[in-house]
């Protein structure tokens, strides 16, 4: 078995490590010893990070799409239909040799084809054109797509997403938007986030366990001392727009620690994207945010005894150690999000797009979600003591609806096992 995968990293975005392990990890366990070909935006960060047999990382980065992929891809395409094959061997990078020699290139964008995103269109198209110009099939799993309202939009699905074989809807939401579009109504399904799944044992990487530990030790002290921990997601890309639309997003974060520590509860502030060695950068990097956050509280002379935070790279297996010490969580980060609900832990969603409205639909708890820019922050804060108040409740009810929503994950697993396991003519 040989399969490419996409937009899947293990540097930066968690989340985006969360589901590429996951699936590398599901594909081991069903066929023997698969040739998996990562392309990803970090190349060189995640070849450092993990060096493994059958394992290669191959750059999806804009300019390796537009200026190798994409030309070879072309190239390939070319010298199929003049059957012409012989001739191609030395002249296509090896990244698009092993495209096109996959059963099937796995798709993990976790948004794609997005009106509101129109910037990113050209990188949606391009991560799936290579693969359709050498006759590889693409199956994109679990993500959020649409609104598909836009011309353009309308245009690039038209274009890409009619030739996918399958597409697998995050939600409901994501599943009429698809409806909706130009694509075929047969290659649709439906099915839970693939982190659903995520295991311990699926890990590529052991990044900073000496760190983690610490941490986790520093949690457990706290909670001889606290009766409640409240674990606390930033995220780097609220806090970019916020830069940009000129308010104060560390202050926000400020004011829900400080409101917090007041009432006598511990506070674990953690990232789900980390690029330690850029901490100044924003894009895929909370730490940044975390650190800023850190440096309010002391100029404000916040008493931060009961305050814990990360500040190194950690996997998905060391962010969810340190949250099974949590007893609530708040998060801005979507994988931060599947990663609390898969521990049962009880949450509130500061979110801004429907992709978290149909996650959390599936557990009955879409009123968990809210978009902080329309709220004050009395109110804010009188959510986060409704949040600490009904937190046992929260608890059983995500544990009735979890068995579920993995089922619902793992469809998308079974399906494309039974389809590239067909003989070639029922495919």
């Amino acid at each position: 078995m040989k399969l490419s995968i996409i937009a899947g990293t293990i540097t930066g975005n968690r989340g985006a490590e969360a589901m590429l392990t996951t699936v590398i990890g599901l594909f081991r366990e069903r066929y023997k010893n698969p040739e998996i070909h990562v392309f990803s935006y970090y190349p060189k960060e995640d070849r450092l990070l993990v060096r493994q047999p059958n394992l290669t990382i191959h750059s999806s980065m804009p300019r390796s799409l537009v200026f190798q992929l994409m030309p070879g891809a072309l190239l390939f395409w070319v010298c199929t239909k003049l059957h012409a094959l012989k001739l191609m061997k030395g002249l296509v990078p090896a990244s698009v040799q092993a495209l096109a020699e996959s059963r099937v290139l796995i798709d993990l964008a976790g948004v794609s084809f997005i009106d509101s995103r129109l910037k990113f269109l050209p990188f949606n198209m391009l991560s799936l054109l290579p693969a359709m110009l050498c006759g590889t099939p693409v199956v994109k799993f679990s993500q959020a797509i649409g609104p598909v309202h836009h011309p353009l939009n309308r245009f690039a699905c038209r274009m890409v997403l009619r030739h996918v074989h399958r597409i697998y809807a995050r939600g409901d939401e994501t599943e009429a938007f698809l409806q909706d579009a130009p694509v075929r109504a047969d290659c649709l399904a439906r099915a839970a986030d693939v982190a659903f799944l995520h295991q311990p044992a699926f890990s590529l990487t052991q990044e900073n366990s000496n760190r983690v530990e610490q941490s986790r030790e520093q949690l457990l002290a706290v909670r001889s001392r606290v009766k409640v921990v409240i674990g606390i997601c930033p995220s780097a890309v609220v806090a970019a727009k916020a830069r940009k639309q000129n308010w104060n997003y560390i202050a926000l974060l400020f004011r829900m620690v400080e409101h917090l520590v007041k009432q006598g509860c511990g506070v674990f502030l953690f990232p789900n994207a980390t690029r330690q060695s850029q901490i100044p950068l924003l894009r895929n990097n909370d730490l940044s945010v975390i650190e800023d956050v850190v440096r309010y509280a002391r100029t404000c002379k916040l008493d931060c005894e009961n305050l814990i935070f990360v500040n190194y790279d950690i996997n998905t297996v060391g962010i969810k150690s340190l949250l099974q010490e949590c007893d609530g969580v708040v998060v801005s980060r979507f994988h931060a999000m599947i990663a609390a609900l898969s521990l049962a832990k009880p949450l509130l969603v500061m979110g801004w797009g429907h992709k978290y409205r149909e996650v959390m639909r599936l557990f009955q708890m879409e009123d968990q979600v809210f978009n902080y820019r329309r709220y004050a922050l009395p109110d804010i804060l009188e959510r986060l003591d409704q949040l600490i108040a009904s937190r046992e409740e929260l608890a059983e009810q995500i544990n009735r609806c979890l068995p579920v929503v993995r089922e619902s994950s793992r469809t998308q697993f079974n399906e494309t096992f039974q389809w590239l396991e067909m003989d070639e003519d029922q495919r």
